[in-house]
């Protein structure tokens, strides 16, 4: 049992306890219930239920959903009978027997102490720009164990806490390591390391040790690009986001790593509320602060132009190797690209690379049998040509009579499409074929994946801006299965397919002019 406080002081204890929590192993039931709770190791087709009192003889004298946990007191020790329920989704309904021993969770005894006072634990979790942080979970541990998840706000509190113990409180979070990391921050971290332009904090330098190494090098920039070209997901050695007590004074501005930072407050005989519990939040890899740190930070990019890549048009036919050279005559306008390069797999084989200024290091082949390339390059030492660069060339083999443009297209499925020029600004990606035909990151259907699926799919797709899009599903006969109606941002966006019968079915996309359609196949 957990104190009770009214007015700083303790009158009780209690603790409220998940039906969920006493199911050791989940039931497996061939009716699902529509709200089945999700327990590792069974088929989740249960709903589970808690209660108190008398045992069960119907249904019908119990109001299921306000017994989907059961809240214990002083009145209820040392040992109280529970009953666990299972209900399918045809109402078939069981229940065992648990006893419950219940005992205080902290000393002095709340069931037995007057007048002791409690405490406060709050802080706000920021980024160096003061951008709140959300899904930030804070975990306090000492006297009291809690965790807290921050919201939009940034902010989290411990409440009717005992006062005089210790506390230590620590924020943690570790989703979506590409958040806010591009290869403009390795045009940041290459001059920093070349010493043309010095990161002017210690909060970038600590985002740009992704390998924890305590210094800032290559190897920082090497982790960087495979993340962005999607050959890792995530940093090996690093969670996603790290923190620093905001108080915190660095003795050397130009060193963060020159003491331990401290990414924890600790809190001793703690009398009274601890109310600047403040920490600063750095995302790992983002060193020009464009993570987005809450949903309503959410915001297009501010696009200045176009970085044209050019290629020649062609008649391709079936069975022989052709060489595609891409080339641009902007190179020296830009400090560096990255964008998803698609062919067509069923027209198209990948044979070879052939490297020019951009080199190995800078393509990822993680989703080659996909029909994708990545690539992300950004200007080192290297000196810039004058003239037009042949950035890379790729050798191909058809697989069928085709056009060229017809099979080649550039997106953000997944490495972002996007240039940098001289000035730090964006710039998006196009693909010129030299015959009036070019091909922006814009509208593009994918092929599902898996193909063929058993159980589930996605499908992905590109749109240039945030659209309505329809997703229609039919089978061979043009029946419809199902239909997808709803708003999606622009860039590459996915949708979850499943519970479908097997069998051969046609997905259709409809983003206001542009449809296109593709095959996919659900197997046994």
């Amino acid at each position: 049992l957990m104190p009770v406080v009214e007015n700083k002081e303790v009158i009780g204890g209690m603790n409220e306890v998940w039906a969920t929590d006493f199911v050791a192993s989940g039931i497996v039931d061939c009716t699902p219930h529509p709200k089945a709770d999700n327990i590792p190791g069974s088929d989740n087709n249960v709903r589970y239920y808690v209660c108190k009192g008398d045992v069960p003889t119907s249904l019908d004298s119990i109001e299921l959903e306000e017994k989907r946990s059961v809240v214990f007191t002083c009145e209820d020790q040392p040992i109280v009978p529970v009953f666990v329920i299972a209900v399918d989704g045809a109402g078939k309904w069981d229940y065992c027997t648990v006893l419950v021993e219940v005992k205080p969770g902290s000393d002095p005894n709340p069931c037995e102490s007057d007048n002791v006072p409690s405490v406060l634990i709050q802080g706000a979790i920021t980024t160096e720009d003061d951008q709140a942080v959300e899904q930030v979970t804070v975990s306090l541990s000492g006297a009291a164990f809690e965790t807290k998840e921050t919201k939009d706000d940034g902010q989290y509190s411990f409440e009717n806490l005992e006062a005089g113990y210790d506390y230590s409180v620590t924020p943690s979070l570790d989703l979506n390591h590409l958040n806010g990391v591009s290869t403009f921050d390795l045009v940041l971290i290459s001059k920093h390391i070349l010493g043309i332009e010095i990161l002017d904090s210690p909060y970038k330098l600590l985002a740009a040790d992704v390998n924890n190494s305590r210094n800032v090098t290559t190897l920082d920039l090497i982790q960087v690009r495979k993340l962005i070209l999607n050959i890792d997901t995530e940093f090996a050695s690093s969670t996603s986001w790290i923190f620093v007590k905001k108080d915190y004074s660095f003795p050397d501005l130009r060193n963060p790593w020159a003491e331990t930072t401290p990414s924890i407050i600790n809190m001793n005989n703690l009398e009274d509320d601890y109310l600047t519990g403040d920490f600063i939040a750095i995302k790992r890899g983002d060193v020009n602060g464009s993570a987005i740190a809450n949903s309503r930070m959410a915001a297009p990019r501010n696009v200045t132009g176009v970085f044209e890549i050019q290629t020649e048009d062609q008649k391709l036919k079936a069975g022989n190797e052709y060489t595609v050279s891409f080339t641009s005559e902007e190179l020296a306008e830009i400090q560096g690209y990255q964008f998803t390069l698609n062919f067509d797999q069923t027209a198209l084989e990948l044979v070879d690379i052939n490297y020019g200024v951009a080199t190995e290091e800078h393509f990822g082949l993680t989703h080659v049998g996909e029909g994708v390339i990545t690539t992300s390059w950004n200007v080192g030492s290297y000196k810039l040509p004058e003239a037009a660069a042949d950035l890379f060339s790729i050798v191909v083999r058809a697989k069928s009579d085709a056009t060229l443009s017809e099979l080649l297209s550039i997106s953000s499925r997944y490495t972002q499409a996007e240039a940098y020029n001289q000035a730090g600004q964006d710039l998006d990606v196009a693909l010129d074929f030299g015959n009036a035909s070019t091909q922006d990151a814009g509208f593009a259907l994918y092929q599902n994946s898996p193909n063929p699926f058993v159980a589930e799919t996605q499908i992905g797709f590109s749109l240039p801006q945030a659209s309505k899009v329809t997703i229609t599903i039919n089978d061979v006969t043009g029946k419809t299965l199902r239909v997808i109606r709803a708003e999606f941002d622009k860039g590459y966006n996915k949708v979850d397919i499943n519970d479908l019968s097997a069998g051969v079915m046609y997905y259709t996309l409809t983003a206001g002019d542009f449809t296109a359609t593709k095959k996919m196949v659900k197997i046994q």
